[in-house]
């Protein structure tokens, strides 16, 4: 008996935390740039023909404001009128994917036995940051935030996607 309620409560841990949402997030950047010489920014212009996967202005103003917002908490401020040390755009990607879960046995139902498999939908939300040299152009330091959000869960705030996102930025190894 114990052995039964010791699997049944595994199972019952297993699917709870496998159900809520994930985040994952990462960094990279160029180790020849001395991120510590930055003090100002601006935001890169996208171009016109950009195809963007995601469009909600809504979004994207919140994801701004809290990019500015963090970036201002960090030391940065934002450089109109004079050349910006560094610029900064973001890409949002929202795509509509299905979970199965197969639970590997099968229940009489009437005269037919029925196979128990559940399907559960969820939005896969992926926020990049880049930032970019503005003399070369060239990518010098990205991160990105890849998160599960389920119907019905406690979305995370744009602002602490953007807040884990560029908590390494700058780099320390730098």
């Amino acid at each position: 008996m114990k052995k039964i309620l010791s699997l049944l409560t595994a199972i019952l841990f297993l699917t709870v935390w496998g159900g809520c949402s994930s985040v994952s997030v990462h960094s990279d950047y160029d180790p020849d740039v001395d991120f510590f010489l930055f003090e100002g920014y601006d935001w890169l212009k996208p171009p016109n023909n950009l195809k963007v996967n995601y469009r909600n202005k809504l979004e994207n103003k919140k994801i701004i404001k809290a990019i500015e917002g963090e970036l201002n908490r960090k030391g940065y401020h934002k450089k109109t009128s004079k050349k910006p040390d560094f610029l900064i755009t973001f890409h949002l990607n929202v795509v509509n994917k299905v979970e199965v879960t197969d639970w590997g046995y099968s229940y009489r139902r009437g005269r037919s036995w029925v196979k128990r498999i559940e399907t559960e939908p969820y939005k896969e939300k992926t926020l990049v940051l880049d930032i970019i040299d503005p003399v070369s152009k060239e990518l010098i330091w990205r991160g990105w935030d890849q998160s599960k959000l389920r119907p019905g869960d406690a979305d995370h705030t744009v602002a602490e996607f953007v807040r884990q996102i560029l908590r390494d930025f700058p780099p320390e190894e730098n």
